[in-house]
């Protein structure tokens, strides 16, 4: 199956990934090896995921970035270049497919202060509270 999408992916998108990848690594600094590493892991696994398949990459990139280079106030400068390689890389996806991928990590820090969402089905649980079912103690009159 050949694989064909608009510059800049050409005739493979594989390649297009593949340098994101590359300029990611190559922004982080050296002394993490480590870091380095857990990249190329997700570059050789690039290049063995069948063509419809492909957009698992951008999760991996996506869960690599947020589990590895977390993003804050202060954060130095070759964190903030490896957000705009991965945000102008996803901003050429959207405007070449017309679609964002299923991951993308926004232009500012994301700080939470909600409380995590309940789930809908939370109200229709069982109460935690005694139903009034008899006593089970004897009853003295």
């Amino acid at each position: 199956m050949s694989e064909t999408l608009p510059p800049p992916f050409g005739p493979a998108p594989r390649l297009y990934l593949d340098k994101v990848i590359v300029d990611i690594n190559n922004t982080i600094p050296t002394n993490l090896v480590f870091l380095k590493a857990s990249l190329g892991n997700i570059r050789d696994s690039l290049f063995h995921k069948a063509p419809e398949v492909l957009y698992q990459i951008w999760g991996d990139i996506y869960f690599f970035l947020i589990n590895n280079i977390p993003l804050g106030k202060h954060s130095p400068q070759w964190k903030l270049d490896i957000q705009k390689i991965w945000t102008d890389a996803i901003e050429q996806y959207t405007l070449i497919n017309g679609i964002v991928p299923s991951t993308y990590i926004p232009s500012a820090p994301i700080e939470v202060s909600a409380p995590p969402p309940t789930c809908q089905y939370d109200d229709h649980r069982p109460s935690s509270t005694p139903s009034s079912t008899p006593s089970s103690t004897p009853s003295s009159t």
